[in-house]
């Protein structure tokens, strides 16, 4: 799978889009935008959870 484009990536392609199909592409993009922001989000509140369970394991043992 390619690597996905940076953000300034595409601005600089949407700098050449005409102003006003720039509101239609936004409206396009927004669904999947919002799709991703939930995946990071769950991603990093796992991420989170981890690292508290391992801080309660760790702090059990005599000496931690």
């Amino acid at each position: 799978m390619p690597a996905s484009p940076s953000g300034f990536e595409i601005g600089s392609l949407w700098g050449q889009i005409p102003v006003e199909h720039l509101q239609v592409a936004l409206k396009a993009l927004e669904p999947q935008l919002k799709r991703e922001h939930e995946f990071r989000m769950k991603q990093l509140d796992k991420k989170e959870n981890e690292v508290a369970a391992r801080r309660r394991t760790r702090s059990k043992w005599p000496g931690s």
